[in-house]
């Protein structure tokens, strides 16, 4: 039996003289060893270092919840930024769908409705979440803490799996494990819990990609980039670019041991060679293969994702440009966030959390000095290394690490692949120091080599710690982002000490009486690292202080809102909601948190939706609208009643903080977010017939579109004098220090009055979200206009002739970097420069609405024929007496899938205005059914079982 736990009639190591060579190592056999690694004691015992590697980090990550009173031992839970305002919504949804609660595959729920393909294959797939099966109604932030504790668990069973039949580690291989499970990557992205399955497939990934190399096995490759595509597609891209790095490491290695270049060739001529061979090779073809035909198992939920995400407006960047080596923070701070602890503290904070351990990185640091290993595979690591750390520092790197994708939050998605590359590099040199101490102890070692090797210790431990203590101290004294505290420095610093200290005693341990046991020496490691990496996860969690128990109350109040007064229209499907912006605190003037998954479990849909995957036709009509003006990546909203849109689009209920316009009841006073609730007491049905195309030219004023698409509804003209100009004066500007303006508004007509702000609704669409300003309306303020989730029409009052409004915008950053649009022109400089360039007339737009005008074209459409005789999920079904030959109209947001019937038969389905469904029908009765299939859906399922089959086919050839 090996003192560190296990024994092993076949293990590699790197090449190390007098062991032999070996394509990726070297093989070692001892005949004393291979009988005794025969017992079914040593079987047991690696069975028990397999349940230790997932036991240690949830035992380790348990005590840190319960000092930080975290579910389940106390209410705090690790829902913050988007999974606060997005996956709560999802996940309920979920729960709802696992309960036998409606469709998989779309639901009128999210937002106005919307296909759920891209949603579950990117936020809602991992096998974890079949837990919420046997969630009860309990909070759903805390099955978030469980569902963390479990991941990160098994990111370290997964990581020692891949240890324990890699290198034939025994017990040291759960130092690396637990490092790994319980990195600072882990910690800080703990709020976006689809990321963590990536994490915990990595490993086996790597294990495929190395048995593929090795022994020409594929099974477990296919395997585990097939089920990391299925769990999570966005970090299995991270996972596959990795394995691909890892290959060629393989490779490299392998032809370099295999097929020497003889003497007398050129190094660069040397390197050619490897290089062709490498690429030139069988294992490689069938290392792509493999690779293509997980992909290819992958697309049941792949296909239908990509299909679904193809129909959406995802914001656009310039590639080449994204791809420019910039810096994503001063290079000189590295070594800050390397240190215990140190975490974002905001979703935009550029901090990556890098710490591992301070055994991981001492062990790292001894790889690329120990000459025990070959040169060969020292530069082959250290080259993974750079690619993952040059990843999580410069913009171009971390875009092709990010699936090609430039981000603006949580830049350091792809962190984990750092923390992974360091655990295999210490890894690594435990084999080598195994290696050393066997030689050592058959062979008689010299003292000399132990004395060398305790000088190695202590400079790694300095270098590191310098680095460590100069790049804290530049941080703290500049005040850089994330800069880490003087206790997690001095934390940090003493890890590194002790770690080193307990790595000497472990090589230099004794077989006789004179030695410190191993055992004791790693008993003693395990409690150092834990109380390592329990202080790392300790501090790293204080950015999490969600309330589990005031999430539950929320969504009880939700369910009573949509049961207790939604449904008070009882017999009516399809019910429309306008939030009208409703935050989660009623003070929309003073925050920008919309709660835009509110009801995602509710039977109606609403005028609010934050998936990043939002429907772009639908989108592109009610950005057209004047609803919503921002980088489609964060959805639509209503911030405010619109009387005229609102019509058009049958609303139903408005949720709102004032009345809103039009002939409107009063349902229930303080029913969500202290917001009223009213109905509109003559809304048009889901369903109704337009004597126009159901097609227009959209431009950039929300008004005209507005009159557009009631003119081509209507076939009346009259609709262009719906809205009537309302007169603004300005009446001051400051531009510098405090930037504000103020204008006076004359009312030319009895209604109510809407107020847009083109250059800052050009600012949004530009991307820029510095273009912030609060509107005041006679001195009252209205709303904060131009975040990532305004830019809309604001209602402002109704009023009436001759009356005059006072309003005005101050703008929250008056020296900050904008981009907006101004005659036709790009305007570039700070919000003040933008904000002095600008006519009136860019600044604020103010309209009345002659409500005779609008009741007069509403009349003239086909709604009193339309009845729902079903409106369920991704199913329709409803009665139209039809005045004549026209275009049906429903309030089903146009995508493929959908499917129309008309009387028995199929009819195509046609887009109304961008975002809606339609079809035609003639005059008189008829009955319509829509029903949805996610599209691909079919051929991803023969994808999928063909990319199976034939695996297993040439498998079976290439093991013949």
């Amino acid at each position: 039996m090996a003192e560190d736990g296990v024994l092993h009639a076949h293990w590699r190591v790197g090449n190390r003289s007098g062991h032999g060579e070996g394509p990726i190592g070297c093989d070692m056999t001892m005949a004393a060893r291979a009988h005794r690694e025969e017992g079914g004691f040593v079987r047991a015992r690696v069975a028990i270092l397999h349940v230790l590697s997932f036991a240690l980090p949830l035992v380790i990550l348990g005590c840190v919840y319960a000092l930080r009173g975290m579910y389940p031992f106390g209410e705090t839970g690790v829902a913050v930024w988007d999974m606060d305002i997005q996956y709560i919504g999802y996940f309920e949804w979920l729960r709802d769908v696992l309960h036998g609660q409606g469709s998989p595959f779309y639901s009128f729920s999210m937002g106005m409705g919307e296909n759920t393909a891209a949603l579950v294959a990117y936020h809602l797939s991992s096998p974890f979440n079949l837990l919420l099966a046997f969630w009860g109604e309990g909070s759903i932030v805390g099955f978030f803490n469980v569902a963390v504790l479990l991941k990160l668990s098994c990111a370290g069973a997964t990581f020692f799996a891949f240890a324990r039949n890699r290198w034939h580690l025994g017990a040291t291989a759960l130092l690396a494990s637990t490092s790994y499970a319980l990195c600072g990557w882990a910690f800080a992205q703990a709020s976006n819990i689809m990321w963590l399955d990536g994490f915990v497939m990595l490993p086996l990934v790597a294990w495929g990609t190395y048995r593929a190399v090795e022994g020409e096995r594929y099974g477990l490759l296919f395997c585990s980039v097939a089920l990391a595509v299925l769990f999570n597609w966005y970090t299995a891209y991270m996972d596959c670019l990795l394995s691909l790095l890892l290959f060629l490491v393989y490779r490299w290695e392998l032809t370099g041991a295999s097929h020497p270049v003889g003497e007398g060739v050129s190094r660069a001529a040397r390197i050619v060679r490897v290089c062709r061979r490498v690429v030139a090779s069988r294992s490689t073809l069938r290392y792509v293969v493999t690779m293509l035909l997980a992909l290819c198992a992958s697309m049941v939920l792949l296909l239908p994702s990509m299909l679904c995400l193809m129909q959406g407006t995802e914001s656009s960047f310039n590639l080449l440009k994204a791809l420019m080596p910039i810096p994503l923070f001063p290079p000189w701070d590295m070594g800050a966030y390397v240190v215990s602890g140190v975490v974002p503290e905001t979703s935009t904070s550029r901090v990556p959390a890098l710490y591992t351990s301070a055994f991981v990185l001492i062990a790292a640091a001894l790889l690329f000095c120990d000459k025990g290993v070959s040169k060969r595979k020292r530069i082959a690591l250290a080259v993974l290394l750079v690619c993952a750390v040059v990843g999580v520092m410069f913009v171009g790197p971390s875009v092709v690490w990010s699936d090609m994708k430039l981000t603006t939050s949580f830049y350091f998605r792809h962190g984990y692949i750092v923390a992974f590359v360091l655990a295999v590099c210490a890894c690594e040199e435990l084999c080598s120091l195994r290696c050393a101490r066997d030689e050592r102890d058959t062979f008689s070692g010299l003292p000399q080599r132990m004395a060398v090797f305790r000088a190695r210790v202590i400079r790694c431990v300095g270098v590191l710690a310098l680095v460590v203590l100069a790049s804290s101290g530049l941080a703290i004294v500049t005040h850089a982002e994330g800069a880490p505290s003087g206790v997690a420095v001095a934390a940090t610093a003493a890890s590194l000490l002790a770690s080193g200290v307990l790595l000497v005693a472990w090589h230099s341990r004794a077989r006789g009486n004179g030695g410190v046991s191993a055992r004791v020496v790693l008993c003693v490691a395990v409690v150092v690292l834990s109380v390592d990496v329990g202080f790392s996860a300790y501090q790293a969690f204080r950015i999490y202080g969600s309330s589990v128990d005031a999430h539950a109350q929320e969504q009880a109040a939700i369910d009573a809102f949509v049961q207790g007064s939604v449904d008070d229209a009882a017999g009516q499907s399809g019910l429309l909601v306008n939030m009208a912006g409703a935050d989660r605190d009623g003070t929309r003037t003073l925050t920008q948190i919309p709660q835009t998954t509110a009801l995602f479990t509710s039977s109606v849909q609403s005028m609010g939706e934050y998936t990043s995957m939002v429907n772009g036709s639908l989108y592109t009509m009610l950005s057209a609208l004047g609803y919503t003006e921002n980088d489609p990546i964060f959805g639509y909203y209503s911030n405010s009643s619109q009387l005229l849109a609102d019509s058009l689009l049958g609303v139903d209920y408005v949720l709102s903080a004032t009345q809103p316009a039009g002939d409107v009841t009063l349902v229930s006073p303080a029913a969500l977010y202290e917001y009223d609730l009213y109905r509109y007491n003559a809304s048009l049905p889901a369903g109704y017939g337009i004597a126009g195309s159901g097609s227009v030219s959209w431009g950039s004023d929300p008004f005209a579109n507005q009159m557009l698409m009631l003119q081509d509804a209507t076939g009346s003209d009259g609709a262009l004098s719906a809205y009537v100009d309302a007169d603004v004066s300005e009446v001051s500007r400051v531009v510098e220090g405090a930037c504000e303006c103020s204008f006076q508004v004359t009312v030319e007509q009895d209604g109510p009055l809407y107020l847009d702000f083109p250059v800052i609704a050009q600012a949004t669409r530009n991307h820029c979200w510095n273009m912030v300003a609060q509107v005041y309306v006679n001195g009252a303020p209205v709303e904060l206009v131009g975040s990532n989730f305004s830019g809309n029409v604001l209602y402002a009052g109704t009023f009436s002739e001759g009356d005059t409004v006072q309003v005005a915008l101050s703008f929250a950053e008056p020296q900050a970097s904008c981009v907006t649009v101004l005659d036709g022109e790009q305007c570039k400089g700070t919000v003040e420069e933008c904000v002095a360039r600008a006519s009136a007339s860019d600044l604020v737009v103010a309209k009345t609405l002659d409500e005779d005008v609008l009741a007069d074209c509403l009349s003239m459409l086909d709604a009193e024929g339309f009845s729902v005789l079903s409106w369920e999920d991704g199913h329709v079904a409803a009665t139209l007496d039809a005045s004549s030959s026209e275009l049906l109209m429903l309030r089903i947001p146009y995508a493929p899938g959908w499917e129309a019937f008309v009387d028995g038969e199929r009819v195509s389905v046609v887009s109304c205005y961008t975002g809606l469904s339609g079809v035609w029908v003639e005059e008189g009765s008829h009955t319509v059914e829509l029903r949805f299939t996610p599209p691909g859906l079919y051929a991803g399922i023969a994808l999928s079982a063909f990319g199976v089959l034939a695996f297993f086919v040439l498998r079976r050839r290439w093991e013949s």
